[in-house]
């Protein structure tokens, strides 16, 4: 603005020549927006659609009254604007009401003499208002390349500037859009410990082999519960078979009528102790198959027994 006019407040740019910004560009929107609140529309105003070094030529020809600019650096334009005795800059007295207003916008300050130390400008401390700039991304990108933008994005930003102190950006305020909850926690704790230790690619494969693992052990442990009772069960089994068969038998001695004879009865006593013998058990499980041969060996005894106290009532 030019240091002649005695504009203090935005308010006082009504009935003046004001340059908004190029169309279709960020700073006309942010320019119309705080015109509007304070006011000021193209019926009491003059506003005219260039910015950048066009603004800044027009504003040192005094071409125009006011021109806004949106940069997060002081470029030549604007330094030469910033030295010219005939411009100052406006300060914005009610900054932290525009930030409380629209919560894409950040009170700065610019303390003496920043801009340019050796003509100390600006002369005092002033107060600025900055929009934030939104990283927008489309709702099927991919969560690992969040954190690999998110991480470009603290490496660039978070030294900060001239007018931004250091871990400022990037941050979870001033959006307005819905913040992603892996973005949310990239904020919160930052990145994952697997991509803090290991290369981008094999973190991600270390994470999608924890995402299978995850619902595989949940299946698996009670499988580890199941299995051990099952194999003792299968174990057993082989075993077990045998004494249907040895217990017929010992009925059979016992009863002593209308029953195979008694050879028969050896003869198969004598296959299952064979068979017995060939049985594949593992060693903790052999005692249990020495029992059954013991058994068998016992109703071979007790059938001979029998016969000797009763040759008549032997089977024919």
């Amino acid at each position: 603005m030019h240091a002649a006019s005695n504009v203090k407040r935005i308010n006082g740019l009504k009935s003046k020549r004001i340059a908004l910004g190029n169309p279709g560009s960020g700073t006309r929107v942010l320019a119309k927006t705080i015109l509007l609140a304070n006011g000021i529309d193209d019926e009491n105003a003059a506003f005219q659609s260039i910015g950048g070094s066009k603004a800044a030529q027009a504003l040192a020809a005094g071409e125009v009254d006011a021109a806004f600019f949106v940069s997060a650096r002081v470029t030549d334009g604007m330094s030469a604007l910033i030295r010219n005795p005939a411009i100052r800059v406006v300060n914005f007295p009610r900054a932290e009401t525009y930030k409380r207003l629209y919560s894409y916008l950040l009170r700065i300050q610019a303390p003496e003499g920043v801009l340019a130390p050796e003509a100390n400008v600006p002369p005092r401390n002033l107060d600025l208002v900055a929009p934030t700039t939104a990283l927008v991304t489309r709702n099927d990108l991919h969560p690992a390349l969040i954190d690999l933008v998110l991480g470009a994005a603290n490496r660039v930003h978070q030294p900060g500037n001239l007018f931004t102190p250091a871990d400022t950006f990037p941050s979870p305020n001033f959006v307005d859009f819905p913040l992603s909850s892996d973005a949310r926690r990239y904020f919160k704790s930052g990145p994952t410990f697997l991509r803090r230790v290991l290369p981008f690619w094999a973190a991600v494969l270390v994470e999608r082999l924890l995402i299978m693992l995850v619902p595989l052990i949940t299946i698996m442990i009670p499988l580890f519960k199941i299995a051990p009772p099952a194999y003792r069960w299968g174990v057993r089994r082989k075993i077990l078979r045998w004494y249907k068969e040895l217990r017929e038998i010992e009925a059979v001695v016992y009863v002593g009528e209308n029953v195979p004879s008694r050879e028969e009865l050896e003869t198969r006593l004598d296959e299952m102790q064979r068979e017995a013998g060939h049985i594949k058990l593992p060693l903790g499980y052999a005692e249990q198959l020495y029992h059954l041969r013991l058994h068998i060996a016992f109703v071979k005894q007790l059938m001979m027994a029998s016969a000797e106290e009763s040759p008549a009532k032997a089977p024919a």
